[in-house]
């Protein structure tokens, strides 16, 4: 059966219609990794979810799949979570790299010790999920660690592209984790510590490391499913 993940299942009195909260709430569901690639989707399951009728759902069904989020089997048999191409998944984490640069770069020149901080807080629990094997809540630390430092960067389109490309490419760290792929919270800890000396192009640096071993992590994870 079909799960969300309540963190992010919303209100539906915030959207302007049922079938755009149907919409943004299984959309969000499928990019931050909730709902895996070959996911079977019934409309009568998410409907009762989501406690809508089924029209919001199918609505929200046909817009997934003309995003490419979602397949649409022939003959009325239902829907799936698509499987996105590794292609277009590396290309979304180059173009995060570069913005994650930029990011940390503005973060250094006047982070607060709040900040830090909350960027310790983070990665100490990230390292408890990772020791726990808790893939799931080792990306989502992961998600905020980002976010956190884009936050900090004083930069409010900056964050929101951040955000817009974490949401692109979230469920591709959970699936490199559940493969058994690297997760390294402990780069997360240098960051945080150049961050804390105000080094901007060494945060830069390790930052730039970070991004591109998150890529190579998920292609050689993805090949590795393919030879299977």
């Amino acid at each position: 059966m079909v799960e969300l993940d309540p963190h992010i299942r919303g209100d539906a009195t915030h959207h302007r219609s049922l079938g755009e909260y149907a919409y943004q709430t299984i959309r969000q569901n499928i990019l931050q990794g909730e709902l895996p690639p070959d996911t079977r989707l019934r409309e009568v399951e998410l409907a009762a979810l989501l406690d809508v009728s089924r029209v919001p759902v199918r609505e929200a069904l046909g817009r997934l799949a003309e995003e490419k989020l979602v397949e649409l089997r022939p003959h009325g048999r239902g829907a799936v979570v698509a499987t996105p191409a590794a292609e277009k998944v590396l290309e979304y984490y180059q173009a995060r790299a570069a913005l994650e640069q930029l990011s940390v770069r503005l973060a250094a020149r006047s982070i607060e010790s709040e900040t830090i901080r909350n960027l310790e807080e983070i990665v100490e629990r990230g390292t408890v999920a990772v020791e726990q094997q808790d893939w799931e809540l080792s990306a989502r630390y992961g998600s905020e660690f980002h976010k956190e430092i884009a936050r900090a960067s004083g930069n409010g389109h900056l964050y929101e592209l951040i955000c817009g490309y974490d949401l692109k490419i979230g469920w591709a760290h959970a699936t490199v984790a559940k493969r058994g792929g690297p997760v390294r919270p402990a780069e997360h800890s240098a960051i945080v510590a150049a961050l804390k000396a105000g080094d901007s192009e060494e945060a830069a640096r390790l930052m730039a490391e970070h991004t591109n071993a998150s890529a190579r992590a998920f292609a050689a994870s993805n090949a590795v499913a393919d030879e299977r």
